[in-house]
């Protein structure tokens, strides 16, 4: 791992082989033993914790969030990683794998909303009176350009 140039708070990163940049120094770094020993079996993609891994009951309480990822709250004490396993020797949740965590899509809600009830509303019957004022004014303003196009051009 090369940890050249990182900066900020780091914390509690279990490592498996060399590093460079930073040292294991069981406080932003811890050696982590190997994959194998951590993990039930790393080469499948199952990285729960086993039994004796590094990383059960490890974890600094202060970056612990509250669920892991299979949604289980965590208790203290806490354990490093994805996940908290409260002492099980399997996960019971999601496994990471081809297509892990895929869902079939729901469709989409066409329903429309339900029309407002109990609304009252002011002002509106004189906007529209006004509007068919308008609109009436705008018709008669087109029928008389219509008449004096029709009497210049056709003499009607």
């Amino acid at each position: 791992m090369n940890a050249s140039g990182l900066t900020g708070n780091i914390k509690s990163n279990y490592v498996e082989g060399a590093m460079s940049g930073a040292s294991i120094d069981n406080n932003g770094f811890f050696s982590g033993g190997t994959s194998g020993a951590a993990f039930v079996n790393p080469s499948t993609l199952n990285f729960w914790p086993t039994i004796g891994s590094i990383l059960r009951n490890t974890a600094n309480a202060t970056y612990a969030p509250t669920l892991d990822f299979n949604q289980t709250t965590r208790t203290s004490p806490y354990d490093v990683g994805a996940y908290e396993t409260e002492g099980l020797a399997s996960n019971p949740g999601w496994v990471v794998g081809p297509g892990f965590k895929t869902t079939t899509p729901t469709a989409p809600d066409t329903t429309p909303p339900a029309a407002p009830q109990n609304l009252s509303v002011t002002g509106v019957p004189a906007l529209l009176g006004g509007v068919s004022r308008i609109l009436a004014n705008l018709v008669l303003s087109l029928q008389g350009l219509l008449e004096r196009f029709s009497s210049t051009f056709f003499g009607r």
